[in-house]
């Protein structure tokens, strides 16, 4: 099985709360990978302490800590 990366790289909109924006895109990405028909989702942090609230947050929405600050969320 080929393995995508996805790559996303922008700013959150100051309307909406950045949980709430995240966790959209998440959704959103979750959907797609199932539709193409994807294992997993894959991703990493920053080892800098100020990132500890991102693994926190991926952590309540099922993402799963698989070696250093990546994180997994199975499909």
């Amino acid at each position: 099985m080929k393995i995508s990366p996805l790559n996303y790289r922008g700013s959150v909109s100051d309307r909406y709360p950045k949980k709430q924006m995240l966790f959209g895109m998440l959704e959103r990405m979750g959907e797609l990978a199932r539709r193409r028909g994807w294992q997993a989702l894959e991703l990493c942090t920053s080892p800098l302490p100020e990132f500890d609230r991102a693994l926190s947050f991926y952590q309540r929405h099922d993402f799963v800590p698989v070696g250093g600050r990546k994180m997994r969320l199975s499909l």
